[in-house]
């Protein structure tokens, strides 16, 4: 892990499977994480938590994850965070929407170790 103080990692997805997983391999390589199933709540919860690197489905109820991405740019708390969209699709069209929406990259599901550690350094 870089840098002198854990980082923390605000996951936000709506399979709880899929949570759980980037949770668990995040807190073994030292991660702070705290996850949210809905857009909604993670706009809520972000600003308390003050995240460094945000992991957002695009794919989410309610409100989807540029939506969310919209929200979390404007709060002051989280000026400077990474805001990373975990996707399934990798086609033109969803990548000029990641880059609109304010996104700093993207992992494709399903998420490998690999990419998910990248995706949080």
């Amino acid at each position: 892990m870089a840098g002198d103080y854990p980082r923390r990692v605000l996951i936000v997805e709506d399979d709880q499977d899929s949570a759980d997983m980037f949770s668990l391999l995040l807190r073994h390589w030292g991660y702070e994480v705290q996850s949210c199933p809905t857009g909604e709540s993670a706009v809520d919860h972000a600003p308390a938590f003050k995240p460094d690197v945000v992991l957002v489905d695009i794919g989410l109820p309610a409100m989807n994850g540029f939506q969310v991405v919209k929200h979390l740019r404007s709060m002051a708390e989280l000026k400077g965070a990474r805001m990373i969209a975990v996707t399934g699709y990798s086609n033109r069209e969803v990548v000029e929407r990641c880059d609109a929406a304010g996104f700093d990259g993207r992992i494709l599901k399903p998420v490998h170790a690999t990419a998910l550690h990248a995706a949080v350094e």
